[in-house]
């Protein structure tokens, strides 16, 4: 059995046998990197011909059209309904007298002077130095419109004289006479029938 103090001593001993450690010596230079290989050249690609295309297949025969249904037979056509009777016309009714608007004046400078259609509704107006007879014509003469109405006025120097064309003509007036002697002075027949007249306004 080793004693431990001599294990001891001899490991001093060894030690001091060793000599200092010595410097680190210099890393090498590293090697040169080799060269790289060169790449092989890459295979050329095969060419292979395309395929012939297959031909078409022929189309199917159409199928044959099928017969068309027979037509029905038409119906008899009615017999058209008859005709009402159209009833008879109305009879027309009478035409009213015309409305008036304005009154117009017809001026009269002879001393004679028989009424016309147009004077209706209007102002006979007579200028003269002599009298003025204005005659009123019978109605086969001149057919007024019963409820015709003429207004006759003295605008001159002489009167003015209403007299029926003949017997056939009658003028109803409250006067006794028919003559308009005052200047600016006028009365107004109105056809009251066939031959009849009435007669108002400044008579004398």
């Amino acid at each position: 059995m080793v004693d431990d103090n001599e294990y001891e001593d001899e490991v001093a001993v060894n030690i001091s046998e060793l000599g200092s450690k010595g410097d680190k010596g210099v890393t090498g230079i590293q090697g040169i990197t080799g060269i790289q290989g060169i790449t092989g050249i890459q295979g050329i690609t095969g060419v292979g011909a395309t395929g012939v295309t297959g031909s078409q297949g022929y189309a199917g025969d159409s199928g044959v059209t099928g017969i068309q249904g027979i037509t029905g037979i038409q119906g008899i056509t009615g017999e058209p309904g008859s005709a009402v009777d159209k009833g008879d016309t109305g009879v027309t009714g009478v035409t009213g007298v015309g409305g008036t608007t304005l009154l117009l004046v017809n001026d009269q400078t002879g001393t004679t002077y028989t009424l016309a259609l147009t004077d209706r509704d209007l102002l006979v107006r007579c200028a003269n130095a002599g009298t003025i007879t204005v005659t009123v014509p019978t109605n086969s003469s001149i057919a007024f419109v019963i409820g015709s109405i003429v207004t006759i006025q003295k605008y001159g120097v002489g009167n003015v004289l209403i007299s029926p064309e003949d017997g056939t003509v009658t003028i109803y007036t409250s006067s006794s006479s028919s003559t308009i002697a005052v200047l600016y002075g006028a009365a107004s027949l109105t056809k009251t029938a066939t031959n009849t007249w009435w007669l108002a306004g400044e008579l004398i």
